[in-house]
């Protein structure tokens, strides 16, 4: 019945008491009880009339949902069949029940505002990702064809190393980039193949050793066989990478 009423006849938002009022102004209401012709005097036809007696409204309570000071709706209770009458113990009840409804709207936009932001910031290193990547291929194939050609200047050689090196690494951390976006969005895809993990360790070691020398660390791999498995070669040498570098970075010129 309440529910075919709310239907019929949408809130008034200048109403002087009731929903309306409590979200105009932010303040609870309390009725303890309802005199017997007061709902049906507000009927506007002889149906209303009829189902508001049915109804036998006798207690009332509405208090808002405020959310950073803004009054996002509100909770509104009624005792009718049972003949109750809501008192103060009702009341605070009521009271705190708004204010954890508020908690939770104001959680809810807090979490729609977050997902927001890590939406803009997964476009944005979309975005930045593919235009570092774009000047970065052409640069390492040229420093690794230069170095094919083997400049008999050894110092010469050791600075395109240094700087292979450093095009390398700045891929990989342009991957990582690309990677966030791919993770957030879902669509992080494994290209699964036969990879030698010994073999993978010893280029990774092999790749950073100098770094390691430069820190008067000693690299050593110890793998007598072979050690296949179905993995993603890119993300297993992204996984060793990071281990051996943390390994240099914090092995104070200990053997690894």
């Amino acid at each position: 019945l309440a529910a075919e009423l709310a239907r019929r006849y949408p809130l008034e938002l200048n109403a002087a008491m009731g929903v309306p009022r409590v979200i105009r102004t932010g303040q609870p209401e309390w009725r303890r009880e309802i005199p017997s012709d007061a709902a049906v005097s507000l009927a506007r036809t002889p149906e209303d009339r009829r189902t508001l007696a049915e109804l036998g409204l006798r207690s009332y309570l509405c208090v808002p949902i405020k959310s950073r000071g803004v009054v996002r709706g509100a909770i509104t209770m009624f005792h009718a069949e049972s003949g109750r009458l809501y008192d103060e113990n009702d009341f605070r009840l009521a009271l705190d029940l708004g204010q954890q409804a508020s908690i939770a709207v104001d959680n809810a936009l807090l979490y729609q505002e977050a997902r927001g932001a890590i939406r803009l910031r997964d476009d944005f290193l979309s975005v930045a990702s593919h235009e570092l990547k774009t000047p970065l291929t052409p640069l390492q194939l040229r420093l690794e064809r230069m170095l094919r050609e083997a400049p008999p200047d050894e110092q010469a050689r050791k600075h395109l190393e240094t700087a292979h090196r450093q095009i390398r690494k700045l891929a990989m951390l342009v991957d990582g980039l690309l990677d966030v976006t791919r993770i957030s969005a879902g669509r992080l895809q494994l290209e699964l193949e036969d990879v030698d993990l010994a073999e993978l360790a010893r280029e990774v070691v092999a790749r950073c050793e100098p770094e390691a020398a430069r820190l008067g660390s000693w690299m050593q791999v110890e793998a007598d066989a072979a050690v296949i498995g179905r993995w993603d070669r890119l993300r297993l040498d992204q996984v060793i990478t990071n281990l051996v570098s943390n390994a240099i970075k914090y092995g104070a010129g200990k053997p690894i």
